[in-house]
């Protein structure tokens, strides 16, 4: 099956500097347009940033030249944090973000982070065009080299094949309407398979998530550890749900 272009919203999202009282999940405002990514429930809850797999993410927050912008990425090296390519792109000068302007804020909540890493380089999917992001999703990644070393206790696993359709999965991160902590969807599975106009292979699942959840890591646990097996990079309209990367073309270059 085929990606319809139209129909999923990039899910990068500007920083939101307001807190969100308590901590039952969101209670959609029916007076207001649902955000992508979000259906009639919201399922999401806010987890504790010091337990896994979520001590494992962290805050990309890039500034530069007005622009503030904000997503998800996980360590997946003692030095490499995976995110979405279409994070680090600058829509205004049609470049790429510098390194320099690009932070990742390790398990951040409320202000506090467990540590602040500064990004030196980065490379992205190949054939990924950030000037045609739905015609090249399935190579919508990025892996970003930053200044801090950290150890196994922080790093993710990457899944080397696709997951079974139906298989439960988890998805949160930075979501902009919570900014200030991880807030997950903690039971949803993968729903099926589709491919790019470019025919890569992506999977679809139907976790609630949104802006600001780019780049975040489909988790799946396999019974002893926490494995990405996919990226979060797109969401629909008015709905749960949205399409992830295969990791397949990320662990070759790690």
């Amino acid at each position: 099956m085929k990606l319809h272009p139209g129909r999923f919203a990039l899910t990068a999202g500007l920083v939101l500097w307001a807190a969100i009282p308590g901590f039952l999940p969101t209670l959609v405002d029916a007076q207001q347009p649902r955000r992508p990514g979000i259906g009639e429930n919201d399922p999401r809850v806010r987890v504790d940033v010091d337990q896994m797999p979520w001590r494992n993410l962290g805050k990309l927050q890039i500034a530069s030249q007005r622009v503030r912008l904000a997503c998800t990425g996980s360590l997946v090296g003692s030095n490499l944090v995976l995110t979405a390519a279409h994070c680090l792109f600058n829509a205004r000068t049609g470049m790429y973000f510098a390194a320099n302007d690009m932070h990742f804020l390790v398990a951040f909540n409320r202000g506090n982070q467990a540590a602040h890493a500064r990004v030196v380089r980065f490379e992205t999917g190949t054939g990924y065009d950030p000037w045609k992001p739905a015609e090249s999703r399935g190579s919508d990644w990025a892996l970003l080299t930053v200044d801090a070393a950290y150890g196994e206790e922080r790093m993710l696993g990457v899944r080397d094949n696709p997951l079974p359709v139906g298989s439960q999965v988890m998805v949160g991160g930075y979501n902009e309407d919570q900014s200030f902590t991880i807030t997950a969807d903690t039971e949803c599975k993968i729903v099926d398979y589709v491919r790019d106009p470019a025919d890569k292979l992506m999977l679809r699942h139907n976790c609630t998530a949104t802006r600001g959840v780019s780049g975040a890591p489909v988790l799946y646990f396999d019974g002893a550890d926490w494995l990405v097996a996919g990226v979060n990079v797109a969401a629909p309209a008015g709905e749960a749900g949205g399409v992830a990367v295969i990791p397949l073309d990320i662990r070759r270059r790690m």
